[in-house]
């Protein structure tokens, strides 16, 4: 049997430095662990939940960006900054090795 396909959602485009290197750690680590990045909610499948840029969060987004977040919010799936992705994405694996099987 084949386990669900997880997937991180990413929103926005990131437009300095540091977001970019958080949103490739983000990426990096999605790949590294087998999951995929989507730019929109899957209609299958396991979402981890969704990183957003502070502009997206902020509100300085497109209409396509705004109405993802929106679906995120409403289902429920965690959302945090792109800066705050990848230290929660790394305690995510932490947490799951140690946990027993």
């Amino acid at each position: 049997m084949t386990s669900p396909q997880r997937y991180v959602v990413l929103v926005g485009t990131p437009c300095d430095a540091a977001a970019r290197a958080h949103w490739d750690a983000v990426q990096s680590w999605a790949d590294e662990h087998g999951w995929l990045t989507t730019r929109d909610i899957p209609a299958a499948g396991d979402v981890w939940g969704a990183v957003a840029t502070e502009e997206v969060l902020d509100g300085m987004c497109s209409p396509t960006e705004a109405k993802v977040i929106y679906d995120v919010r409403a289902a429920g799936i965690p959302c945090v900054s792109v800066h705050r992705a990848p230290a929660m994405l790394a305690s995510l694996f932490l947490t799951a090795a140690v946990q027993p099987a």
